[in-house]
């Protein structure tokens, strides 16, 4: 059953919402490359972070013959249908010992400070309790079915550190990805102080045994928002507008831009998709032309409602223009739009690849759902902008999929959506306006 939160586009606008510190949010994550928190990643210790209160580091230990490596970067694969969970995950090898007293594991730490004076530190979880730890496991050997799950806490009383146990954790070793669940009803307000918010004892094994998707989460539902910025200074805008001078100019990028906050997790198979609703009876202007699903929809001419002016977005994590280093895949993002047979994309990057990186998608409407094109349909990939693959950043390719994780572990995952029109197809004294751009968060 489809269950959707629709925002239906209006005037309005929002005080910005910034934080460096994610704890205290509904979804708060141990290692995601969607939602708040830590996400450690092998960038983590490149220089001297300046959010310490959400640093962690990777810890191993292992003793007796026992021995556990883990996979720091975490694996990247070309397909992010490979991961539940963006397109990075981490691998877990253990090669387990005969020997009784043996022990292997390994943990995330909260520290604080620089990577040369970087030191052990502790969090206030107490908001989590009721909620739920939950990651994803996968392994083809049996054995690991058996891995013990926990996290450190400091406590007043005994020495110290105190490793709370939540149990073996097992699943079925089928080769395929397994939800693990582990509800904190039964804990108190003891856990005011987290030292590591995610641990893993192998007790001897030997295997192979795949993690991601590590998050704690509140009892309750979440938050999805959109707010509108300016893109000249960042500040609260009321709406998207386009400067007048642009008329002839072609494929042209708004002033403005949507900014997503996601704190919620409803449901594994969530998504946030766009497109524009012009025939709605609320539209205004509302669209009274024909429609394929092979146009852009848009904005519609309040003079002639049968014509539209053909609109695209783009998401990124990134505030545009964006100047970026050439190195990997951090290259400048503008916001110039070009066009050729394949598709629109970014025409200011230097990226050597940009004339076939079709970064800008043409907008589609409600109307055109169910008109025989499967890549315009109510959930298609085509219009969204956003699921557990991360954010969708190219068309034409399933593997277009993904965000920069470590460029994104200090704040709030807050994607930004980026318009732009084409003033080819505009008129003067014409006024093109919509109300109806629909953003939505759905799930199954």
């Amino acid at each position: 059953m489809r269950k959707t939160l629709v925002i239906l586009f209006m005037v309005f606008a929002v005080p910005n919402i910034f934080a460096a510190d994610n704890m205290g949010r509904n979804v708060y994550s141990i290692y995601t490359e969607n939602f708040n928190g830590i996400k450690t990643d092998w960038w983590r210790w490149t220089g001297s972070p300046d959010n310490a209160v959400d640093n962690t580091v990777l810890n191993i230990w292992y003793d007796g013959g026992d021995y556990v490596d883990v996979s720091d970067p975490p694996l990247e694969y070309a397909s992010p249908l490979d991961s539940k969970d963006g397109n990075q995950y981490y691998r877990i090898t253990s090669n387990g010992s005969a020997n009784a007293s043996a022990y292997s594991g390994w943990c995330f730490t909260f520290v604080s400070g620089s990577s040369s004076t970087k030191a052990d530190a502790y969090r206030n979880m107490y908001v989590y309790t009721g909620g739920t730890i939950e990651f994803w496991a996968r392994s083809n050997t049996p054995a690991v079915e058996q891995y013990q799950v926990g996290f450190t806490m400091f406590v007043t009383y005994g020495s110290g550190d105190r490793t709370v146990s939540l149990g073996s954790r097992g699943f079925t070793a089928n080769g395929q990805w397994q939800k693990v669940v582990i509800p904190l009803s039964l804990l108190n307000a003891t856990i005011t102080s987290i030292k590591n918010p995610f641990l893993m004892t192998t007790n001897r094994v030997t295997g192979v045994l795949d993690i991601d998707g590590i998050v704690w989460k509140m009892p309750g539902s979440g938050t999805f928002s959109v707010n509108i910025y300016n893109i000249s200074d960042n500040s609260p805008a009321s709406q998207v507008t386009w400067d007048p001078a642009l008329i002839g100019q072609g494929w042209q990028a708004a002033q403005q831009y949507f900014e997503l906050d996601l704190d919620s997790m409803p449901d594994d198979n969530w998504a946030i998709q766009i497109y524009t609703h012009n025939t709605n009876a609320s539209a205004n202007p509302q669209f009274t032309g024909s429609m394929t699903s092979s146009m852009a929809s848009g904005m519609v001419d309040s003079s002639d409602t049968t014509k539209m002016l053909p609109m695209c977005w783009r998401v990124t994590d990134k505030l545009l223009p964006y100047a970026g280093t050439g190195i990997g895949d951090d290259y400048d993002k503008t916001l110039v739009i070009g066009a050729n047979s394949g598709g629109m994309y970014d025409a200011g990057s230097d990226d050597p690849g940009t004339a076939g990186y079709y970064c800008w998608f043409a907008f589609k409407d409600y109307a055109m759902f169910g008109m025989g094109d499967p890549d315009v349909t109510n959930g298609a990939d085509y219009v969204r902008v956003w699921d557990k693959r991360g954010f969708h950043s190219a068309a034409g390719d399933v593997n277009y999929w993904g965000m920069s994780p470590g460029g994104m572990y200090k704040n709030m995952i807050l994607p930004r959506i980026y318009l732009g029109a084409n003033f080819d197809a505009a008129f003067t004294p014409n006024i093109y306006e919509t109300n109806s751009i629909v953003i939505e968060l759905f799930y199954e």
